[in-house]
């Protein structure tokens, strides 16, 4: 529609696309959802458009997302943006903080783990999470509300540590793994298109000007204005918007 267009033809172009569960399926493991070669030249193809900054943000760490999408000449945001590599494949990263709760968050989180077949603690330099989508769906979310409960009550003698509860995940983190600190590295006066699946995706929706294009893929974002069914919807949208960009300048 009309903000497609205007997406096409903007001077300039920042596009910010949430990964596991936006642009690749969600998997069992978030260490399972590697690009298929399809997303590897969708990501390129819209990097290379005139005046097109291409961001990636990931809840997995710098060392999943340098080795799945470190080659392409995009921004890459690990951990919720609490580490950002700016678009060039050799430029180090800028991390945030190692979380100084982090042993007391994982023996906490390690204990209920150790009572839920299925579930798994994952550990990063700024956040530590339990997924338990392996676990028997109407499990899920009695585990996982019983580790928010366990980590709610750390966070109350622990300043520093946020919880988030997301899809079939939640996580300790410190204040910078926050989505909405990408805004700070986005173009001034730009276009921005935005689109997430998860609710971490609603802090950098909120962050962005009111004009922003955000989109929701599948039920969860409830700050988007448009909303899409599943990845595919979603990139078959982006292969459009990159082709007419490409054409239109």
């Amino acid at each position: 529609g009309t903000d497609l267009k205007r997406a096409a033809s903007a001077a300039v172009l920042d596009v910010v696309l949430d990964y596991e569960g936006t642009l690749m399926p969600l998997e069992a493991t978030p260490s399972q959802a590697a690009p298929d070669e399809d997303l590897l030249a969708l990501l390129t193809t819209l990097a290379h458009c005139p005046s097109t900054h291409v961001h990636v943000v990931s809840g997995s760490d710098t060392a999943r997302l340098s080795s799945w999408l470190g080659h392409l000449p995009i921004w890459l945001h690990a951990e919720h943006g609490a580490h950002t590599r700016p678009p060039y494949p050799d430029a180090p990263w800028q991390l945030a903080p190692e979380a100084p709760w982090k042993t007391e968050a994982l023996h906490a989180l390690d204990v209920v783990a150790s009572q839920a077949p299925g579930s798994f603690v994952e550990e990063m330099r700024a956040s530590v999470a339990l997924h338990v989508r392996c676990v028997p769906r109407d499990a899920r979310e009695p585990i996982a509300h019983g580790a928010a409960l366990v980590l709610d009550r750390l966070r109350a003698k622990t300043p520093g540590m946020d919880v988030v509860s997301g899809d079939c995940v939640v996580e300790a983190r410190t204040p910078e793994a926050h989505e909405g600190r990408i805004a700070d590295t986005l173009s001034v006066g730009a276009v921005v298109v935005a689109a997430g699946d998860d609710v971490t995706d609603d802090e950098l929706f909120g962050a962005l000007r009111g004009d922003a294009v955000t989109v929701a893929v599948g039920p969860r974002p409830q700050r988007a204005r448009y909303r899409m069914r599943d990845p595919a919807e979603l990139r078959a949208l982006l292969g459009r918007l990159a082709g007419a960009r490409c054409t239109s300048r």
